[in-house]
């Protein structure tokens, strides 16, 4: 078992090449066509872009019968995976040798094995919220050199991120419970893995094939969990390191705390928060923001790298504390998987770019009752690859009753789908994690509800209002 891995990965590179060869003789291959049931796929020749569109899962596709979009793999400069899609198809992108990034839309919860092997320019990965499961050898042979794995994993196929040449560190949830054999193997330069679980996942020392030195791989692990992975079979060669949460103050009234385990990270304090260099380390593990009253503003325009939540890919919601006057530029931008937020009464500028590339947006809760002046750049930056776009007009926008027409009649809030609120800005939400369905809970006149896609439902599942 230990062989047949790099066996078949071996031969596959033989198989590769000889397509490649196949692939210079074809003339007229098609450029468009389906791969799913309600998917498609187009290639654009003049600039490398792959589009693949529509809802649902794609076709799994097999070392005899490759995608159809096969003979322009080495053509392929750029992937553009529009939201709707439901998961990345076996041996989808294999080969495909010139992709250097990847941005996986939310609502994807599978990526199929060998995916995206071969891809040997990759370098950067994004994913969402909600990818439950990463098949076999999905990564293997990219130039990875950090992978995050999506909060809401469950299991690792065998060698997903094994022969990745300049791999250094990877970032573990606690919601993985599965990972296959050889995971890691022929990974050099691995130097650190973040694993959050509890209990060790159940792996052999295989895990870690053929990379010398494997007791110099720093392994950061909850303290109390210290000593179940120094009983774990695999993980007790490694250096462990024990770690409970991360805590730091930010200037003289802000603190933060990191919980690994539940991927929070909890601040409170008074003042302006501006960006979070102390938590760059951990920003990949982060699922849920717990903000408390007293913040005055939320981003930092001189540090636009790192300003308040820029690329926290895997937060899903977010409740701007009562107090927020200011937000600044780019403070939520890039938050792929951002479907909810909540904007206070208080808050009376947003900036640039606060909202920019947070294409699954789904509900705005916005209680100023005369609407903030803003831009189209609050919510769309140019040039802006499609799937990272919002399409305000599926995007809801909850406002204080009797206000509808003011956001009607301002600029760019006009553009979303408005609707009035009763809800009272004081007991709107006391947030919990989103599940990857998309579903969020918050309490109402003492009440638990539950919105998904927009809509109330009670406990009994009645739609309310």
């Amino acid at each position: 078992m230990r062989k047949n891995l790099f066996i078949a990965l071996v031969a596959m590179l033989a198989i590769s090449a000889a397509q490649t060869l196949k692939a210079a003789e074809i003339i007229h291959a098609a450029t468009s066509g389906k791969c799913g049931d309600n998917l498609t796929w187009a290639f654009n020749a003049s600039d490398g872009v792959l589009t693949i569109s529509g809802t649902g899962p794609m076709t799994n596709y097999t070392v005899d019968n490759y995608a159809p979009w096969k003979d322009f793999n080495t053509q392929i400069k750029e992937l553009v995976l529009m939201p709707g899609m439901t998961s990345i198809g076996d041996y989808a992108f294999y080969s495909c040798s010139s992709v250097s990034d990847v941005i996986i839309p939310y609502g994807v919860t599978s990526v199929g094995e060998f995916a995206f092997t071969l891809c040997t320019s990759l370098d950067y990965v994004y994913f969402p919220y909600g990818v439950t499961s990463i098949g076999r050898s999905a990564f293997a042979f990219t130039i990875l050199e950090s992978m995050s794995l999506p909060h809401g994993l469950k299991s690792l196929g065998l060698g997903a991120l094994s022969l990745c040449p300049k791999l250094e560190r990877v970032y573990i949830p606690s919601t993985v419970t599965t990972i296959g054999e050889q995971v890691f193997a022929n990974d050099p330069e691995l130097k650190a893995i973040y694993n959050c679980a509890t209990t060790p996942q159940a792996i052999n020392t295989d895990a870690f094939q053929y990379i010398e030195n494997v007791g110099d791989i720093k392994l950061y692990v909850l303290d109390y969990a210290e000593q179940n992975y120094r009983k774990a079979n695999g993980w007790s060669a490694l250096d462990i390191i024990p770690n409970n949460s991360g805590s730091s103050s930010w200037g003289e009234y802000i603190t933060l705390n990191f919980d690994y385990e539940k991927g929070l990270l909890a601040i409170s304090g008074v003042g302006e928060l501006k960006d979070l260099p102390m938590f760059n380390e951990f920003r990949p593990l982060c699922a849920q923001v717990s903000l408390s009253e007293g913040m005055t503003s939320i981003g930092d325009n001189s540090n636009k790298n790192n300003s308040g939540f820029i690329g926290f890919t895997y937060l899903t919601s977010v409740n701007i504390p009562k107090g927020v006057v200011k937000l600044e530029e780019g403070a939520f931008a890039n938050c792929i998987s951002l479907t909810s937020v909540t904007i206070p009464s208080s808050t009376q500028i947003i900036e640039d770019y606060v909202f920019v590339q947070c294409p699954s947006l789904k509900t705005i809760y916005n209680f100023a009752t005369t609407p903030q002046t803003i831009t189209e750049s609050v919510f769309e930056i140019e040039p802006n690859s499609p799937q990272l776009a919002l399409d305000k007009s599926k995007c809801i926008l909850y406002v204080p009753e009797g206000c509808a027409d003011k956001y009607q009649a301002a600029a760019v809030w006009r553009d979303f789908d408005i609707r009035e609120t009763d809800l009272r800005e004081d007991i709107h939400n006391t947030a919990i994690l989103p599940a990857a369905d998309g579903t969020r809970k918050f309490f109402h006149n003492g009440q638990l509800f539950i919105e998904s896609n927009g809509i109330n439902y009670n406990l009994n599942g009645a739609q309310v209002k």
